[in-house]
């Protein structure tokens, strides 16, 4: 009898990922980006095919290779600053915490209005109407805040004089603005174990790649969150992927 040794996978790992920039992978900023409970890559080639022309038959007598793609899929669960940047092609602004001396509501707002503050995360709120002798809001009587978001809803301000103006301290902030990067390509780096053959290792990588921006946030749910990134190899020095098992 002929002895077989079947040669399974069942597959846990890590996901890295660095930018390319001038056609160079820049592996000094390769960053692990956390749980992925799903990982998956989708080879395809376009064929063509030529007909003859002699037989009578008009017969396919060649295939026409005429593309190959490489397109992967990952499933991530870290809600990183780099993550959500990368998945909405986001540029980070960093807000460096601070103080506000004199901000101008809208002159226009009346008893059940809300003002939005400037920043978030805020603290020492003092505001103050615009009376020749300035009046200063009493929270919970003129107005009510919360300092987190920086929502500021105003209660009975029928005898004080618009426009308000708010003082307070605010914390550092990092502000994504989506949609507002261009990205020249990722490569991706996969460091993977098979865990029914002894943990033997599995070595995945994307040499360039074009990331799509993730198509759907749940912002609300019972589960813990996830987002998907979907992409497609890029040749990069002759190259697509390449996999070794080691």
């Amino acid at each position: 009898m002929i002895e077989h040794e079947p040669k399974y996978y069942s597959g846990q790992g890590k996901l890295h990922i660095a930018p390319v920039k001038g056609g160079v992978i820049q592996y000094k900023d390769l960053r692990w980006v956390g749980n992925v409970p799903e990982l998956s890559i989708d080879t395809e080639i376009e064929v063509g095919f030529h007909k003859e022309s002699w037989s009578g038959m008009r017969a396919k007598d060649a295939p026409l290779k005429k593309e190959k793609s490489v397109k992967f899929k990952a499933k991530l669960e870290e809600f990183t600053q780099e993550n959500i940047a990368l998945a909405f092609h986001a540029a980070a602004t960093e807000i460096q915490a601070g103080t506000v001396s004199e901000e101008i509501a809208p002159a226009d707002l009346t008893s059940g209005n809300t003002w939005l503050l400037a920043h978030r995360n805020v603290n020492t709120v003092v505001i103050t109407d615009s009376a020749t002798a300035p009046v200063t809001l009493e929270a919970g009587k003129h107005y009510q805040i919360d300092e987190l978001f920086g929502r500021v809803e105003l209660l009975d301000i029928k005898t004080l004089k618009p426009p308000f103006k708010a003082a307070y301290k605010h914390e550092a902030a990092t502000r994504l603005n989506a949609m507002t990067e261009n990205f020249e390509g990722w490569y991706l780096r996969f460091e993977g174990l098979n865990t029914v053959a002894d943990n033997r290792p599995v070595l995945v990588e994307i040499f360039k790649s074009d990331i799509s921006p993730t198509k759907t946030l749940e912002l609300i749910n019972d589960e813990l969150g996830s987002f998907d990134l979907e992409g497609e190899a890029l040749l990069h020095n002759g190259k697509l992927t390449n996999i070794e098992l080691l």
